[in-house]
């Protein structure tokens, strides 16, 4: 398994997979009750911008909520249609957003933003930082096991 360190989470893509739209339990009563973006958890810093990107064949609206998961109006990226980005820059401080797909809503994913340059986190820091997803317990080291993030570099 490839290691890496926790700073190679920060990233500023979010994307739509291909056929996403498709697995709702809508239309298959055996799909996931949760479907995640990809990725599922993105590190920014405050003011930086993030690209929603859809390479689904279907549009969809992403939205932040709280944890309670009701709209909480931190950001809606409006329709993204089919093969379209739309990228919005997160000029105010919220630790954790959670966000999910309004015409879906089983989409989800989240986002988690650091007031300073990912280099000058300390590990504590990092750590602290992924622990602060909702289940963090199970999430962040569903994380540690999935991706074989080395935390002791």
């Amino acid at each position: 398994m490839q290691k890496i360190h926790v700073t190679r989470l920060i990233n500023k893509r979010i994307t739509i997979p291909p056929g996403f739209s498709k697995q709702s339990r809508g239309r298959h009563p055996h799909a996931p009750l949760i479907r995640f973006f990809d990725p599922r958890l993105i590190v920014v810093r405050l003011g930086q911008e993030v690209e929603f990107k859809n390479d689904d064949e279907n549009s969809h609206i992403i939205e932040s909520v709280d944890l309670e998961e009701k709209a909480d109006n931190f950001f809606d990226t409006g329709q993204i249609g089919s093969g379209q980005s739309i990228t919005i820059r997160l000029n105010n401080l919220k630790q954790m957003i959670p966000y999910r797909c309004k015409i879906h809503p089983e989409e989800r994913g989240v986002i988690l933003m650091t007031e300073k340059e990912t280099r000058d986190l300390t590990k504590t820091e990092r750590l602290r930082l992924l622990t602060q997803v909702k289940g963090s317990e199970n999430e962040f080291w569903n994380i540690i096991k999935e991706t074989g993030i080395d935390t002791d570099t």
